[in-house]
C-alpha cells in the first residue's frame, strides 16, 4: 500500500487495544492489518505503552518498515483461511 489515506485513526487502534470495539468494527481493523506494515507498526508502539504524541507522529510520517518473511507466511495464512 503506496497510500495511507484509509488507515485507522489512533484512537481506533487504542480502543480495540482496550476492547472497546464491536465485532464488526473490530474485524474490519484486523482486516486492515493484514495488508498495512504502517498500521502494524502503530498498533504495536501503542500496546508496548509508547503513547507519545513525537512517537506518533513520526510513525505515522515514516514509509512501514519491511516486512519480515515470517510476518509475510503469517499474514498470507490469515488472508487465506477467510
Amino acid at each position: 500500500m503506496s497510500e495511507y489515506t484509509n488507515c485507522p485513526d489512533i484512537a481506533q487502534w487504542r480502543d480495540l487495544l482496550a476492547g472497546r470495539m464491536l465485532t464488526k468494527t473490530q474485524q474490519a481493523l484486523e482486516d486492515h492489518l493484514g495488508d498495512c506494515p504502517r498500521c502494524i507498526q502503530v498498533l504495536e508502539a501503542l500496546a508496548e505503552g509508547m503513547d507519545d504524541p513525537p512517537l506518533k507522529l513520526e510513525l505515522l510520517r515514516s514509509p512501514p518498515p519491511p516486512v519480515e518473511p515470517e510476518l509475510e507466511r503469517v499474514i498470507q495464512n490469515v488472508s487465506q483461511t477467510r
